[in-house]
C-alpha cells in the first residue's frame, strides 16, 4: 500500500512559499542550511530533522546563487562530491527526489549520484545511448530504457524513483519512464555528486528521500512544486 502523508512542508524563501510533502528521512535544499569556505560546500545540513548532513570527504562542490531556474543549487566538477552516513539500514521501503542541471547535454558529464554505493554508481545517462542506469534502493542496476534527446540534461530536470519490496518505479519530469513488479531493496554508502569512478558535472538544487512510497497524490503535490519552482 502507497504511504500517504497528509501534512506539507513550509519553509518561506525569498518571496515563494515552497509546499512539499512531510515526512522526509532527508531533505537537502541549496537554499538552505548550507556551510561555507569562501563559495566551497563544507556541510550541506539536513533539513528534514533527522540531522543526516552532507560534509565533502576531499574536494568540496560550490555555492551557485542562481544555479537552477535563478534558485540556488550546489555545483559539481569533477571529483566534487558530498557523503554522509548511511542511515537507510531497516528501510523497507524510499521514495526519491532529485532535482539537477547538467552543464551539458550528457555528452561528457553525468547525472548526479545522488543516491549512490561505493561500488556501483546510480543515476547515469550514458553518452552512447543516453540510457538511464539506477540502482536506488535496489541490489539491481536497472536500466531505465529512457533516452533523452539532446539537450535535456542541461536544462533543469526532476528525477523520481519508487524503491519497494515488490516494485522500483523511475519518473523523469512527472512522467513514468520505466516499472517493474518485483525488486530486492539494497543500499550502500551514501554521497552526492561524484560516484566511485564517474565525475558529475552540474548542479544540484533539492534531494528529498521518503521512508516509503508516497500516495499517487502525495507524489503528484511533490512532482507540482518541484517542476513549478525549477522552470521544469
Amino acid at each position: 500500500m502507497p504511504f500517504g502523508f497528509s501534512k506539507s512542508f513550509h519553509q518561506s524563501i525569498g518571496n515563494a512559499s515552497p509546499t512539499l510533502v512531510s515526512g522526509s528521512t532527508l531533505m537537502l535544499r541549496a537554499s538552505l542550511g548550507l556551510t561555507l569556505s569562501g563559495s566551497n560546500v563544507l556541510v550541506w545540513a539536513d533539513q528534514s530533522g533527522n540531522g543526516n548532513d552532507c560534509t565533502p570527504p576531499s574536494y568540496s562542490p560550490t555555492y551557485n546563487a542562481t544555479g537552477i531556474n535563478g534558485l540556488p543549487s550546489v555545483h559539481f566538477v569533477g571529483a566534487d562530491d558530498l557523503s554522509f552516513a548511511s542511515f537507510t539500514a531497516g528501510l523497507t521501503a524510499l521514495e526519491l527526489f532529485v532535482v539537477a542541471q547538467n552543464t551539458d547535454d550528457g555528452a561528457t558529464s553525468v547525472a548526479p549520484m545522488a543516491f549512490t554505493d561505493d561500488t556501483g554508481p546510480n543515476l547515469i545517462p550514458f553518452a552512447t545511448n543516453r540510457q538511464i542506469l539506477d540502482n536506488t534502493g535496489s541490489t539491481t542496476l536497472q536500466t531505465t530504457g529512457f533516452a533523452p534527446a539532446a539537450g535535456k540534461w542541461n536544462t533543469p530536470w526532476l528525477y523520481n524513483v519508487v524503491a519497494t519490496g515488490s516494485e522500483w518505479t523511475a519518473h523523469f519530469n512527472g512522467t513514468q519512464v520505466y516499472t517493474l513488479a518485483s525488486n530486492t531493496l539494497g543500499y550502500g554508502t551514501k554521497r552526492v555528486g561524484k560516484g566511485s569512478t564517474l565525475a558529475y558535472l552540474g548542479d544540484i538544487a533539492e534531494v528529498i528521500l521518503y521512508p516509503a512510497k508516497l500516495s499517487d497524490a502525495d507524489r503528484a503535490t511533490n512532482t507540482s512544486y518541484l517542476t513549478t519552482r525549477y522552470g521544469i
